[in-house]
């Protein structure tokens, strides 16, 4: 998956109307919060059939971190 189209799944996860960019801190999000950690996870499991573990995902600080576990 390329990093635009990572970036436009983000946006529909997070519901965000900025676009977000691969640098986004994830503490800038008000979006960002359990739920869409636990609706990401589920996302990365249906593109790659490899859930990240949820201690993984909470050590993301940018949306390159995240973007790392589709990869």
């Amino acid at each position: 998956m390329n990093e635009e189209k990572f970036l436009a799944e983000l946006e529909e996860i997070l519901n965000v109307e900025e676009p977000l960019t691969m640098e986004t801190e994830l503490k800038t999000l008000v979006e960002w919060d359990s739920l869409t950690a636990l609706m990401f996870q589920s996302f990365v499991y249906q593109t790659t059939k490899n859930a990240p573990a949820p201690a993984d995902i909470r050590k993301a600080e940018t949306i390159r971190d995240l973007y790392e576990f589709v990869k």
